[in-house]
């Protein structure tokens, strides 16, 4: 029965981080032992000893397969006038034992932190515009995520981005 209770309430590693306005909507054991909890700011992951946060806007993609969530974060290489260029880092993964609430609080997290998402494709290279809610705030940060890595190096390539960044900018803002 203690077991029980014990699985019902957050890990303390996590809590103890939580900002004072933060909660923790889900978590689940995972296949190593670890907890993985989504709260309101973001995806933790934790043992008995310590938890590391990734907060919902810097999670370029959180997929889940046959128990399996794969995150992709993003991570800025350049700050711009207005945005930020990200890089997506490479995946990782960890499988989840038991639980029904966390897929859905995740799907639902990652989806709510996005405002505008296009995919684009700059003179043969694809190139995805996202605005990001931070948060939870009703600001956006938007952020350019090329395809492949180092696009952003090119100046040919960023003109034309700027001008497809502006027109979503323009459109959120109608």
């Amino acid at each position: 029965m203690r077991d029980l209770i014990r699985r019902r309430r957050a890990p303390a590693a996590v809590t103890q981080k939580l900002d004072a306005d933060d909660l923790v909507i889900a978590h689940a054991e995972t296949s190593d032992g670890r907890i993985l909890s989504a709260s309101r700011r973001g995806l933790w992951l934790s043992n008995d000893q310590d938890a590391c946060l990734v907060r919902w806007e810097d999670i370029v993609t959180a997929v889940w397969a046959e128990g399996v969530l794969t995150v992709t974060e993003g991570l800025v290489v350049a700050e711009r006038d207005g945005y930020v260029v990200v890089e997506r880092r490479p995946p990782w993964r960890v499988t989840v034992t038991g639980s029904k609430r966390l897929p859905p609080a995740v799907r639902d997290r990652v989806v709510r932190s996005v405002a505008v998402t296009e995919r684009h494709d700059v003179q043969g290279r694809g190139v995805l515009i996202v605005g990001r809610r931070v948060g939870g705030d009703a600001d956006v940060r938007w952020c350019v995520v090329f395809d492949e890595p180092g696009d952003y190096r090119r100046d040919d390539l960023m003109a034309g981005v700027e001008m497809l960044l502006e027109r979503a900018k323009a459109r959120r803002i109608a």
